[in-house]
């Protein structure tokens, strides 16, 4: 047998750390074909990427004078253990050691988490397979901040309140990445030199098709947990606004947590679910124009033809152009059986932009709150019932209206529209 075959029939490869530069290319070999670690290594030995790689998780560790009971070391590796550290190894590799550039990259992260220890990772945001984890099984809240959020912003061709939009997000401390989503085939993005230079990593994409369902794929760029999905003409939340609703889905990732709401009502005389837009402080539904969610839920929207009622839930939405956030909201709802979250006080959100008339807006014509209505009643049936939940609760700063000075307040600048 080769050496890479031996390697990939074995489930245990041993390491002595001696050399640093052998050691690193056995460790990444090893990592690569899928065979579970066992260092031998003294106190004072250093492992690669050992400040922000919990080796723990993915080997198995013994000292030199343990070395005469390595089969009973091993023997306690149950099955469970052992595949396990083989979904590390493969999560680790993948996203910090598999080419030259990721080391380099790697590298880079930590060198930025030393200079920025604000907003630096930390360990277990490193270690943790955030793209699958399922928000419904996390450990107790808070959720670690070291992260931050990526905004995804779904634009057709608006660029004037899109450059504004980017403009302000850039001076958000929490936003990790700005993603755009050019959702026009014919008319491109903006060449790059149009573009407003902003301080944090973007990247466009043109999608291949119109859909509305596009804001919720699971794209590679995203790399955090929380995900920050806006509409292009949503200029008027602030920095603030922005920064604490993070700070709140923090504490609730399982939900979608965000500023516009809505609210589902019974109508008697038609015996019929209807669609609710009013200035109303009970609500039901968070609009994904403006709202955080865990990327977990991309996964579950965009891939979940095995969850109950999603594959005809996005059929609907594609052939209607309509009501993506609806089904959002059903799917959060349905699955984790609790209410959304609300941010703040605004109640109305109106597009303030030139390339977005008032008078002609989507939310006050009366066909497009019929069609709405007729999502909702068309959901609860695939659904067979209703998951939403309204609630009469909104989440807001500490202090906020207490007259106190700007510098003492966190959120200052939160307030009515």
């Amino acid at each position: 047998m080769d050496q890479e075959s031996l390697i990939s029939s074995a489930r245990f490869c041993f390491v002595s750390v001696q050399n640093s530069v052998v050691t690193n290319l056995q460790l990444s070999l090893y990592l690569e074909l899928g065979c579970v670690p066992v260092i031998l290594a003294a106190a004072q030995h250093i492992l690669p990427f050992s400040e922000i790689i919990d080796w723990s998780q993915l080997s198995v560790q013994i000292r030199p004078k343990d070395l005469g009971s390595i089969d009973n070391i091993l023997d306690t590796v149950t099955e469970h253990k052992y595949k396990q550290k083989l979904t590390q190894m493969h999560k680790v590799f993948h996203s910090y050691m598999k080419t030259p550039g990721h080391i380099a990259l790697t590298t880079l992260q930590i060198l930025d988490a030393r200079m920025f220890p604000e907003k630096g990772l930390s360990n277990p945001v490193w270690n943790m397979d955030t793209t699958h984890q399922s928000p419904l099984f996390l450990d107790r809240y808070p959720r670690p901040s070291g992260g931050g959020f990526t905004a995804v912003i779904l634009t057709y061709n608006r660029v004037q309140s899109l450059f504004e939009i980017l403009t302000k997000l850039e001076r958000i401390p929490s936003l990790a990445r700005i993603l755009v989503i050019w959702n026009h085939q014919t008319i491109p993005p903006p060449s790059t030199n149009e573009w407003p230079k902003i301080n944090k990593p973007m990247k466009v994409l043109q999608t291949p098709e119109n859909r509305l369902s596009n804001r919720f794929y699971p794209y590679a760029e995203i790399e955090t947990e929380a995900v920050f999905s806006l509409d292009d003409d949503i200029t008027m939340l602030s920095t603030d606004e922005i920064e604490f609703g993070f700070q709140v889905w923090r504490e609730f990732p399982d939900r979608i947590v965000g500023y516009p709401s809505r609210l589902h009502v019974w109508n008697q005389s038609s015996l019929s679910w209807t669609y609710d837009s009013e200035w109303k402080n009970e609500h039901s539904m968070i609009l994904t124009g403006a709202a955080f969610y865990n990327n977990y839920w991309s996964y579950v929207y965009t891939g979940g033809s095995q969850h109950r009622g999603l594959k005809e839930l996005r059929k609907w939405v594609d052939d209607n152009m309509n009501c993506e956030d609806i089904a959002f909201n059903f799917m959060v709802s349905n699955t984790t059986s609790k209410p959304n979250i609300k941010v703040g006080p605004r109640k109305k959100f109106r597009c303030l932009t030139v390339e977005c008339d008032n008078s002609g807006m989507l939310s006050q014509d009366l066909s497009h709150l019929a069609k709405r209505s007729q999502c909702i009643n068309k959901f609860t049936r695939v659904y067979g019932g209703m998951p939403l939940k309204s609630v009469e609760w909104r989440a807001d700063p500490v202090l906020y209206k207490e007259n106190l000075p700007p510098n003492i307040q966190v959120y200052s600048d939160i307030g009515s529209l």
